[in-house]
C-alpha cells in the first residue's frame, strides 16, 4: 500500500537489546472529499497506525504530529473483541518505506493575524 498520510502523535520508539533493529510506531490520517448527488460535500478520515521496523532512528525525531509523511508497506487488519463483544479494527501498514513530504508547523511558523493598516498609516 501506498498513502500521504498526515500524523496524528508524534511517533514513538521501541527498542530492546536482542532486536536487531529498532520499532518506529506512528499513526496518521488520510481524507478523501466528494460532492454527493445532492450537491452536499462529503468527507472521509480513515487512520492507519503504521509499524516501522529501522535500522537506524533518527528520522522518528522529525515524525511529528501534523507531518505529512509518504508511507509504502504491507496493508494488515488488526481486529479485537471489546469488553461489550463488539468486534473493533485498525488499519495497520507494516512500513518498509517513509518520506518526510511536508514537516509539521511549529508554534512560530504558524502565520499570526495581520494586522490591517489604512492608507495614512503606512510606514514609508
Amino acid at each position: 500500500m501506498t498513502a500521504i498520510l498526515t500524523l496524528g502523535r508524534d511517533a514513538e520508539v521501541k527498542e530492546d537489546p536482542s532486536w536487531k533493529s529498532s520499532l518506529i510506531t506512528f499513526s496518521g490520517a488520510s481524507s478523501e472529499r466528494w460532492k454527493d448527488k445532492d450537491g452536499v460535500k462529503q468527507e472521509k478520515t480513515t487512520w492507519v497506525k503504521c509499524d516501522w521496523w529501522a535500522k537506524s532512528t533518527l528520522i522518528a525525531k522529525f515524525l511529528t504530529k501534523g507531518c505529512k509523511v509518504y508511507v509504502e508497506g504491507t496493508p494488515d487488519v488488526s481486529v479485537w473483541q471489546n469488553k461489550d463483544e463488539s468486534l473493533g479494527s485498525n488499519l495497520v501498514c507494516k512500513v518498509f518505506k517513509v518520506d518526510i513530504v511536508a514537516f509539521a508547523k511549529s508554534e512560530e511558523e504558524k502565520p499570526i493575524n495581520a494586522i490591517p493598516i489604512q492608507g495614512d498609516d503606512l510606514p514609508y
